[in-house]
């Protein structure tokens, strides 16, 4: 099997401090995964899987969302911080029926 490099400024949200969190500041901080998400668990070096998606290239110009309004970035932004949060238990949003 081969494998893919992690990408340094590929990101985790850190559900406890409310903040995204780049593999290069993990690999420079190690324990702060376990800190997130009280699993004793590392970043390494080379990746599994690797997921590429694409999208129309008119989904910022044409494409709208529920509320009319156009998609923006942080609309996927928002998407990937709230599963982040529905699963720390810190977060007000935690849910433990999730695990």
């Amino acid at each position: 099997m081969s494998r893919i490099g992690s990408i340094p400024d590929a990101y985790v949200y850190d559900c406890v401090n409310k903040k995204i969190v780049t593999v290069g500041e993990a690999k420079a901080n190690p324990g702060i995964l376990k800190e997130i998400f009280k699993l004793d668990i590392a970043v390494k070096d080379k990746s599994v899987t690797r997921t590429r998606v694409y999208y129309d290239p008119r989904i910022f110009t044409e494409y709208k969302i529920h509320d009319v309004s156009l998609f923006h970035l942080s609309d996927f932004i928002d998407a990937f911080v709230l599963t982040f949060d529905r699963v720390c238990p810190t977060s007000k949003l935690y849910d433990d029926r999730q695990y």
